[in-house]
């Protein structure tokens, strides 16, 4: 699926799903994945809890969508869909092994 066959979303749809993966990622860089409650995302996201259950079912659905959305932008359907259930997808590891290219910038810190 191409980014054009994406049904078009309202703006403030997609504003409220930005910022909840935002405030997710960056709870989970800051705390770790397992400290991270919804609770925690949309304090965070400056939204309400209603919200973020209507747009996702958990933080594991919120992960899931955010890293379809990631393969989608990075041209890598693959990943979406993995043949063996067991095994990371292969876009996935083509991610990550361009990811550990990339060189470490410390400006953003």
């Amino acid at each position: 699926m191409t980014q054009n066959e994406h049904p078009i979303e309202d703006l403030r749809v997609r504003r409220t799903r930005k910022s909840l993966q935002d405030a997710f990622i960056e709870l989970t860089i800051q705390n770790g994945f397992d400290a991270v409650t919804v609770a925690d995302i949309t304090q965070r996201a400056m939204v309400n809890r209603a919200t973020f259950y209507r747009h996702f079912q958990d933080k594991y659905d919120l992960l899931e969508k955010y890293m379809e959305d990631l393969y989608l932008l990075l041209d890598l359907p693959d990943a979406v869909t993995s043949e063996a259930p067991d095994s990371p997808p292969a876009g996935l590891i083509d991610m990550m092994e361009h990811l550990q290219a990339m060189p470490i910038s410390t400006a953003s810190c």
